[in-house]
């Protein structure tokens, strides 16, 4: 489906489909230079969510529709046994109509999230050495 719809864009050269499994950072940094990332795989999606790239998510899982549900983006998450090409061209235009919003609210959320883990993590250090 997703080739079929490459072949009909006038700029394929602005679409790339990666098959191997690149490194971490690597990825990230990838995922960062997209404009629009689509993604099936749950850690290309944390990427994107994280690096602020807008995503298309397909949910193979439901795992993936509660991340997109936790930073607001469920109008942009399609479940991978209801993809279509025109599902996934209406969703492109969407997203593509929001690229900055999305983007924006995905970093805000990151932001906030990255906030809390460290906190936790802090409040769990203190509470060890409390208890030494």
């Amino acid at each position: 489906c997703i080739e079929d719809i490459i072949r009909c864009l006038g700029k394929k050269e602005n679409c790339e489909i990666v098959e191997d499994f690149p490194g971490t950072l690597e990825h990230i940094n990838k995922i960062a230079q997209c404009k629009i990332f689509l993604g099936h795989k749950t850690h290309s999606q944390i990427f994107s969510l994280v690096a602020g790239t807008p995503l298309i998510a397909l949910a193979y899982h439901r795992k993936t529709e509660d991340f997109m549900a936790q930073f607001g983006l469920e109008d942009y998450c399609i479940v991978d046994t209801q993809l279509s090409p025109e599902k996934l061209i209406e969703l492109f235009e969407k997203i593509g109509d929001n690229l900055d919003t999305v983007s924006q609210k995905q970093q805000q959320i990151a932001l906030g999230m990255y906030k809390r883990v460290g906190e936790d993590f802090k409040r769990m250090i203190d509470d060890y050495l409390k208890c030494s």
